[in-house]
């Protein structure tokens, strides 16, 4: 009787814990947002500074979705094509795998809010790279460049370009889709 008792008390503390696959439990919902790298481990070079920034979130799963955007000196450069992620929520790690199949290994540091960890290439070759809380408005500005009105309507306007006194001709796209 106490080994059954033993074995379903075992299981009643098992199941919690295994059941945070996805998001939802408080440990979890602490890496979502957005994410960009640090001064530190940030690439510099002569012309300027490429930065990293991640928005990590849970899809309505609950399982993890992320998208990474390459900055270069703030502004947008090129996306980071990112496949698959896991957080495991007792460790609070987070392994983050490319479309080339470099691994970017993290560990959440809940007390600095901080993400602390090294993109590991296939070359073998490890690159720290710690990032912290970014703004939200970069998520708008980088993830959303054409935002919907209140009435969730996205409008793109287009204006004939300018003649100018240079000797290169101008006209309207619309006739160059009418020559087509």
């Amino acid at each position: 009787m106490n080994a059954l008792k033993l074995l379903l008390l075992t299981l009643f503390m098992i199941i919690p814990i295994s059941n945070g696959s996805g998001g939802g439990d408080k440990s979890s919902s602490s890496i979502e947002g957005l994410w960009i790298t640090t001064e530190e481990t940030s690439s510099r070079f002569l012309s300027g500074t490429q930065k990293i920034l991640l928005r990590i979130h849970t899809d309505s799963n609950k399982k993890w979705t992320v998208r990474g955007v390459f900055l270069w000196n703030g502004d947008y450069q090129s996306e980071w094509k990112l496949v698959n992620m896991h957080y495991d929520t007792i460790s609070h790690r987070i392994t983050i795998l490319d479309e080339d199949s470099d691994t970017l290994k993290c560990i959440m540091d809940a007390k600095n809010d901080r993400l602390i960890g090294a993109v590991y290439l296939q070359s073998k070759t490890k690159n720290s790279l710690n990032f912290l809380r970014a703004s939200n408005n970069l998520e708008s500005r980088l993830f959303h460049p054409r935002l919907p009105d209140i009435h969730g309507n996205i409008y793109c306007g287009y204006n004939n370009p300018e003649q100018l006194d240079d000797g290169i001709e101008t006209t309207s796209i619309l006739s160059n889709l009418m020559m087509a």
